[in-house]
């Protein structure tokens, strides 16, 4: 099949818009060929003590010790969501303990622990899964475990925490909390990972000024277009994507908010987040446009994504 021109792409829209228009119908982007453009500021967010921890999200309004602990939501019911500590972590000869805080929101909820297990090469050993189901009472309690047996052939492993226990359709869902993560050599007592405290630093200033955390927005393509079908279709709104608020569907689950690598606890976030913002509000009252914006921030969610705090705007 032959590839479609730019021009023969923007033929196909115009008859969109003649049939959307017909039937009394706003799309929800009028213009997708020429989006808004950003330039983000130079500036890159710190590396941060939890860096090597992947999943789940870092928080300060429920933690066991200390200003941080990592919450794990599984709002999927197709998929199991979990964390994991991404550097392979070499066995010891004596092997390891394992030891970590959690609370589950519910009381008699299960979750799992799991350490995979990698050969010499790097290669993940299948099959030889050593997993650890936990139930909690829904208050802050401890887990704590020493393994000395390991699958053979195996030297270095990974090590994961589920929100949830696994199935291979996902269906089930769920909250844990979990803190003062720690995985060490069972003989010296070595600690094998870091950052498992997800300690929040302390109140910092920004890594750049103010005047240096401004995003630019750029407008020279979207305005004419913009113009051009909301004349000559009348459409009276319009779904106006705003980067950086977080949401989620009710198949794929939340994301938290996070402009340009900095998330909402961060001070650079509000100075990037809020200038961006202000700058497309006035954009569109300038245009005459604002009132027919809105923000599409979650889509269907389900009973077990009611309870979600909405982004900070």
């Amino acid at each position: 099949m032959a590839r479609k021109t730019v021009e023969q792409k923007r033929q196909v829209l115009e008859m969109y818009w003649r049939t959307f228009a017909a039937h009394h119908i706003s799309p929800y982007d009028p213009a997708p060929m020429d989006p808004i453009r950003v330039g983000w500021p130079a500036a890159k967010p710190p590396r941060l003590p939890w860096a090597d921890w992947h999943g789940g999200r870092v928080v300060t309004n429920e933690t066991h010790t200390g200003r941080g602990a990592l919450a794990i939501f599984d709002d999927r019911r197709d998929a199991v969501v979990g964390m994991t500590y991404e550097p392979l972590i070499q066995i010891p000869s004596d092997g390891i303990r394992v030891r970590f805080a959690f609370r589950t929101a519910m009381p008699g909820h299960t979750f799992l622990a799991s350490l995979n297990h990698y050969d010499a090469d790097g290669k993940w050993i299948s099959g030889q899964n050593y997993d650890m189901r936990i139930t909690g009472d829904g208050h802050w309690q401890m887990f704590e475990r020493e393994i000395s047996t390991f699958p053979p052939h195996a030297h270095s492993l990974k090590f994961s925490i589920y929100a949830t226990d696994w199935t291979d359709a996902g269906e089930f869902t769920g909250l844990v909390w979990i803190d003062d993560v720690e995985i060490l050599d069972k003989k010296s007592g070595a600690a094998l990972a870091k950052g498992g405290d997800f300690e929040t630093p302390a109140m910092r200033e920004p890594v750049a000024p103010p005047e240096q955390l401004q995003p630019k927005l750029y407008f020279e393509k979207w305005d004419p277009e913009m113009a051009r079908v909301l004349g000559t279709y009348h459409f009276n709104s319009f779904r106006l994507d705003v980067q950086g608020m977080g949401g989620g569907t009710f198949e794929e689950g939340t994301y938290a908010p996070m402009v340009h690598g900095f998330t909402e606890d961060m001070p650079e976030y509000e100075i990037i987040f809020g200038s961006y913002a202000r700058q497309l509000e006035q954009h569109l009252r300038e245009k005459g446009w604002l009132d027919l914006a809105y923000v599409y921030w979650f889509d269907e969610p389900d009973e077990a994504q009611y309870g979600l705090r909405p982004p900070r705007l």
